[in-house]
């Protein structure tokens, strides 16, 4: 009589052998992954909060910039606000394409008030309805 591995064939024994080393390796892989992560997660947690908080500082100060650089340029166009208080057709209609030429994109809104809070000129959507609570007057 044989012995039993003789009587197995070849392909039979590579596939079981193949089958457990794979079965003992997905095991132990499965156990040590969430050990290190578990290890580990103070580490990554905290350099990931910090890249996020980069990324949102980053992209806000970009955006503060670009909204300050679009507020210097209306302010600075003398032409623009006198024709936008003017009392005359022509020139309210010169103020307001003016206004519209400005190019801040869709995600900006120029509202332009008085000294007393009363939009005078606008482009884009409404920022809001009460523009006391940005002055910081009461309603």
């Amino acid at each position: 009589m044989r012995p039993l591995l003789e009587q197995i064939p070849r392909p039979f024994r590579w596939g079981f052998f193949v089958f457990a080393g794979l079965t003992f390796f997905l095991l132990a892989f499965r156990s040590a992954v969430p050990t290190y992560v578990a290890a580990e997660w103070r580490e990554i947690s905290a350099r990931q909060e910090e890249e996020i908080s980069d990324a949102v500082q980053g992209e806000f100060h970009h955006r503060v910039r670009r909204l300050a650089r679009i507020a210097g340029r209306i302010a600075d166009d003398t032409t623009l606000l006198a024709a936008l208080t003017s009392n005359h057709v022509e020139e309210l209609i010169y103020g307001y394409e003016r206004l519209n030429s400005i190019e801040a994109g869709k995600s900006v809104s120029i509202d332009l008030l008085d000294a007393k809070g009363t939009p005078v000129a606008w482009q884009g959507r409404n920022a809001t309805d009460d523009y006391s609570k940005l002055l910081n007057r009461d309603s």
